[in-house]
């Protein structure tokens, strides 16, 4: 006989990778509850987004206002085209106001006054003579005057130098 002995091999010892286990991956992150880093950034995004809605509604408000104002003047029972064009006038000086210091425009009357809206409007074609009636007509009684619609050239620049100077 061999004086060694042979021992049954044990099954792990013939094979040594059966004594591993799988890898087993951690959890996958969860996403309830937030970290607080993302809390700030909500928050902060919160009240971003409640500014720029409370902004963006207050300017419409008044732009809603102003052009109510305008059609109430064309259409004001009784009235005549010097009354009109005064009604015009005091609602382009209130967004004058409302846009520019006061000091800047709060002074200017006739020629001044349309040389300051030319020069403030954004539109290249601005075509101050069409508002001359506002610098000249007001103070003027004519009682067989046309009124003005919503559809005269005059209107329709002022309300566009209004939509432009409040946007």
């Amino acid at each position: 006989m061999n004086p060694v002995t042979q021992t049954p091999l044990n099954s792990s010892a013939a094979n040594p990778l059966q004594g591993l286990h799988d890898i087993h991956l951690p959890a996958s992150p969860e996403l309830w509850p937030l970290a607080p880093g993302w809390w700030i950034v909500l928050g902060i995004s919160s009240l971003a987004a409640i500014f720029i809605a409370f902004w963006w509604w207050r300017k419409r408000r008044w732009q809603q206002f102003i052009m109510t104002q305008i059609e109430a003047v064309l259409k004001q029972p009784d009235s005549t085209l010097s009354q009109q064009l005064a009604g015009l006038s005091a609602i382009l000086r209130r967004v004058a106001l409302k846009r520019y210091p006061r000091e800047q425009v709060a002074a200017l009357h006739g020629q001044q006054w349309l040389d300051f809206l030319q020069q403030t409007s954004h539109h290249k074609h601005f075509n101050k003579s069409l508002l001359k009636p506002l610098a000249e007509d007001i103070y003027q009684h004519q009682p067989d005057s046309r009124l003005l619609t919503r559809d005269d050239p005059m209107v329709q620049l002022i309300i566009q130098w209004i939509q432009e100077n409040l946007s």
